[in-house]
């Protein structure tokens, strides 16, 4: 009877072309409904043992329809087109979240509780959506350096500055070339030979050679030493400008110095624009 019953889920979640695997969260509720009606009027399944081989089977079924969307040469992929891998890879944890969701949602509910430990039914999802977030994590790191890699910074400084820009992203796309091999594949779990290849990823981000100390292209009097990394982030307008704090070099200075980077416009004239606005609102208010 279990088996039959499984046959019908995996009919339940249909299979599909790619672009319908985000489609498969709308049902996970009608899921989690129905076994929770077979959990309280079936004595067969009631016990916890029946409802953990349930779900990790269920789980299982989302694990291979998140690889088959996701596709192989994950990492060809982020060198050819990293935005693209990241909405796949951020749509997946998305349904994996949405699964674990449902079931939150109907194990306590009529009262009736699923007495299992947790980890016990999604080990084997939690481990693939951690490797998930960790391939995620490398597409982002790509992205932002290939992102840099195209903004023009003026002046002998800004070329100094830009050419180290383009250096990180060589080094960044080289680290990433490791990851491709046939001799294992990245989204399998059980493989630990991805485990290895991250953490000499994360090793050589690093150890990416930035200058000791340099001056910023914009004005020549700020010295810097350095990004504060963790600060930085690509702004959500059209040109879609860095927004890069740096560790201030200057002698007895604690605070950070902010700037932003833009292709194709001229901040100055972004500022001049500002200090207008922040010199006249008192007048008009």
């Amino acid at each position: 009877m279990l088996r039959r019953f499984i046959y019908f889920l995996r009919w339940f979640l249909p299979k599909g072309p790619q672009s319908e695997f985000p489609d498969i969260a709308d049902e996970f509720v009608p899921i989690f409904h129905f076994i929770r009606q077979i959990w309280n009027e079936n004595s067969y399944y009631a016990k916890p043992e029946r409802l953990i081989v349930l779900i990790r089977k269920l789980c299982n079924v989302i694990i291979d329809r998140a690889v088959e969307y996701i596709g192989e040469n994950v990492f060809n992929k982020i060198i050819d087109d990293p935005d693209k891998e990241i909405q796949q890879l951020e749509s997946t944890r998305q349904i994996i979240k949405k699964f674990m969701d449902a079931y939150a949602e109907y194990k306590d509910k009529d009262g009736k509780n699923w007495e299992i430990t947790r980890n016990v039914i999604f080990f084997r999802l939690d481990a693939f959506n951690d490797r998930i977030g960790d391939i995620l994590n490398i597409s982002k790191s790509y992205s932002e350096f290939s992102k840099m890699r195209t903004k023009v910074i003026g002046g002998i400084k800004g070329e100094a500055l830009g050419q180290t820009l383009i250096d990180i992203f060589n080094e960044c796309t080289k680290e990433i070339k490791n990851f491709i091999s046939e001799e294992y594949h990245p989204l399998e779990i059980n493989d630990t030979e991805f485990n290895n290849k991250y953490v000499n990823f994360k090793d050589a981000l690093k150890e990416l050679e930035i200058p000791k100390e340099f001056h910023l292209p914009m004005d020549p009097r700020l010295i810097v030493e350095g990004f504060i990394i963790e600060k930085c982030k690509v702004m959500n307008s059209k040109k879609k400008p860095f927004w890069l704090v740096f560790k201030n070099a200057a002698l007895f200075s604690t605070e950070p110095v902010i700037t932003m980077f833009k292709a194709g416009d001229d901040l100055r004239q972004d500022q001049l624009t500002l200090q207008f606005f922040f010199c006249f609102f008192p007048l008009l208010g």
